[in-house]
């Protein structure tokens, strides 16, 4: 039986100062991959509110931080895969 790959989707957080200088990407690791594209959107954008609310006003005024996103395919074994192999 052919095994079907299901498509799921790991978010990765990248933020940037000044338009200049960016931290490596991150990885959201405490995050399960998301089921679709959508829902992976999503929460990458509310994880963007969530890291510039964590700045202070000053801090954002001066660095004028941006976050970027983005939605990584990844292939995941299907559960009868799983269960043989």
């Amino acid at each position: 039986m052919s095994s079907l790959k299901l498509l799921k989707f790991i978010l990765f957080i990248q933020i940037c100062y000044a338009g200049q200088i960016c931290t490596p990407p991150m990885l959201k690791s405490d995050i399960k991959p998301f089921k679709d594209y959508k829902s992976c959107a999503l929460a990458g954008y509310q994880e963007g509110i969530n890291i510039i609310k964590s700045f202070n006003e000053d801090e954002v005024n001066k660095a004028r931080p941006l976050v970027q996103f983005w939605c990584q395919p990844q292939e995941e074994k299907d559960e009868e895969e799983k269960i043989n192999t």
